[in-house]
């Protein structure tokens, strides 16, 4: 299917892969070593049958918007890096923007895409508990229609939507000049809210106010800025379910959005301090659509949730004394750190090592060092060296190559790779590893 604003290059049918495991990354590594720009977005998916948490992504498309890529230059950014896609699709926009269609695409405010939402169910939650990490929870949007400054009745289509890296600036009334904490998870909740968890800050000024007014109790309303590339409109009669919630007209649904940021905002719902810290922002380039009753809503290719892995029995009885001993902040920092280690160990087929690791409190940084040097040590030792027959030959001395050259070794061994599980990063410290071994045996 071609998109209004960005090329797109098809490397894989999208029916070969789950539907829930497409996510999308701004630039990135491919096929092992080749380094695609953050101007390029990357469609990542696991294939059908091979979707557990172990299993490796694959490469689906690569996209080029149209604000950096023109057809001609992203054609020639696939020749110049030796990519054959099974098929390239052109940007449907890219004329009709030249052109200044009005009656295709329109530039609006970016203000038009805040939302900051009054209702009961988007909230602040604060844990500031003694002797713990002081934690925030925002219910960013709620999922629902909801009345707004500039469309009226809007809402947010959940289905297509993208929301990119897990780790963005919790900011205040929109301003980027106004950090007061970071994300490190955002998920969309089977009831069609938008979730985000992070750390207040105490770095900076807007910072330390902010956290002094959530452990007060302050009622902060969240917000969310989500540029749209294509809107639906509905009029007055019609309706349609979005979020599993019937919305009837006059109406806008917001499509294609991506989110860009999450704020903290002191008015609720009124958009005005917000766009006034929007107002230097450019405008934001978005399709209008009147609904009618064959197109309906949208199936989404990318789908950008948080992965999570079976927890093991063992696991799983650790994560309930920590929901019997400790807040929700900390429930929810014992269970990623679980998730995080099980995930390591499973991809090494080292689960009951990941079990140990976790009931000894391991941290995860320490936890994967201890995975790695484990896996390490199985590589290392999996192929004895066999002496010839009345001798007892000295096996030659490892010679270091350079980063460089490593990687050409690796891209042109393919039984390299599946030995070391496509981790450059693990076949390239054995190879230190042997080094360092050598010079204490020659000591």
């Amino acid at each position: 299917m071609p998109y209004p604003n960005e090329h797109a290059a098809r490397f894989r049918r999208p029916g070969d892969f789950d539907p829930d495991t497409f996510r999308r990354t701004e630039g990135g590594t491919i096929f092992g070593s080749m380094k695609v720009p953050k101007t390029i977005s990357i469609i990542w998916g696991k294939l059908k049958g091979k979707s557990g948490a172990s299993d490796p992504v694959v490469l689906q498309a690569l996209r080029f918007p149209t604000d950096n890529w023109t057809e001609a230059e992203a054609r020639k950014w696939l020749k110049d890096n030796d990519l054959k896609p099974i098929k390239f699709e052109p940007a449907t926009g890219e004329k009709n923007m030249e052109q200044n269609d009005d009656s295709q695409f329109q530039s609006m405010p970016a203000e038009n895409f805040i939302l900051c939402e009054a209702d009961p169910e988007v909230q602040v939650m604060f844990s500031d508990d003694e002797g713990q990490p002081r934690r925030v929870g925002i219910v960013a949007n709620s999922g629902k229609p909801f009345s707004h400054g500039a469309w009226g009745t809007v809402i947010l289509d959940m289905s297509s939507g993208t929301i990119g890296r897990q780790k963005k600036s919790i900011l205040r009334e929109h301003d980027p000049k106004a950090i007061c904490g970071r994300t490190d998870r955002i998920r969309i909740e089977e009831d069609g809210r938008l979730v985000a968890e992070g750390y207040p800050t105490d770095a900076t000024e807007v910072g330390r106010e902010t956290m002094g007014l959530l452990a007060e109790g302050h009622p902060f309303e969240a917000s969310v800025y989500v540029p749209a590339r294509k809107v639906l409109k509905l009029s007055k009669g019609e309706s349609l379910k979005v979020n599993g919630h019937n919305v009837r007209g006059p109406a806008f649904i917001l499509k294609d959005w991506r989110l860009r940021e999450v704020s903290l905002c002191a008015l609720g719902a009124d958009e005005r301090t917000s766009a006034m810290a929007m107002a230097e922002r450019e405008t934001v380039r978005v399709k209008v659509s009147e609904v009618n009753g064959k197109e309906g809503t949208m199936e989404a290719e990318v789908k950008d949730e948080v992965q999570t892995v079976k927890i093991p029995e063992q696991t799983a009885t650790v994560v309930k004394l920590q929901e019997e001993k400790f807040d929700p902040g900390a429930i929810q920092g014992e269970r990623e750190r679980c998730l995080a280690i099980m995930q390591k160990a499973e991809a090494f087929g080292l689960t009951k090592l990941g079990q140990d690791l976790i009931q000894a409190g391991a941290e995860v940084k320490d936890a994967i060092m201890a995975l790695q040097e484990k896996k390490l040590e199985q590589l290392t030792s999996a192929a004895p060296v066999s002496p010839g027959p009345n001798e007892d030959p000295e096996e030659p001395k490892p010679v270091l190559l350079s980063e460089a050259e490593a990687q050409a070794k690796w891209n042109a061994d393919s039984g390299l790779r599946r030995k070391f599980l496509n981790r450059f990063e693990v076949y390239y410290f054995s190879l230190q590893e042997k080094i360092r071994q050598a010079e204490e045996e020659d000591d």
